[in-house]
């Protein structure tokens, strides 16, 4: 989804298959959708670690990431966080009480 701002600028958002904001940022182009653009992304093990099927697919300049239901932000198979305390297992991807929140937001 693309939408232009008050001062001008062209603000888009990406949404996972469940609707979820994982993406944000500004269009740099003027260039519009054409129709044949997948609506969603999905994990990826590059870039931000989400696809780039959505439009827009180029051109822009990310301002928020955010990543859910699990601690492996990269899509490799492994945690990319690590937790302080007593609870070895407390991160493992297969924890039932990170699903469907999120995990983890970065700014660009």
């Amino acid at each position: 989804m693309v939408r232009s701002d008050p001062n001008g600028f062209r603000i888009f958002t990406k949404y996972d298959i469940l609707g979820r904001v994982i993406i944000s940022g500004k269009h740099t182009t003027s260039s519009n959708p054409t129709g044949s653009e997948q609506l969603y992304e999905t994990a990826s093990g590059s870039g931000y670690f989400y696809t780039s099927s959505a439009f827009p697919t180029s051109s822009i300049e990310v301002y928020t990431v955010n990543y859910y239901d699990d601690y492996d932000w990269e899509d490799n198979g492994s945690n990319d966080a690590t937790y302080r305390g007593g609870y070895a297992d407390y991160l493992s991807a297969n924890y039932p009480w990170v699903k469907g929140k999120l995990t983890r937001s970065k700014n660009g």
